[in-house]
């Protein structure tokens, strides 16, 4: 099963394509020793495209439920 959420810690430099670059900064930032970047995580570019395409098709059939 895919992961669509990765934490700072466990992005790496060649994922920008995966999280963007803030996620990418915010990954990379972590791992260096000195500098504090609370506990977070980056929801998957791809998740979100897939959440955006399931929206689109729900706001059809509300608006199809409202002028019925």
């Amino acid at each position: 099963m895919k992961r669509y959420v990765l934490e700072f810690r466990e992005i790496e430099k060649t994922q920008a394509w995966l999280v963007g670059g803030k996620g990418l900064n915010l990954g990379e930032l972590s791992k260096i020793q000195g500098i504090q970047v609370p506990e977070g995580f980056c929801v998957r570019i791809n998740c979100r495209l897939k959440v955006k395409s399931f929206k689109s098709i729900y706001d059809k059939h509300v608006l199809f439920l409202i002028k019925s």
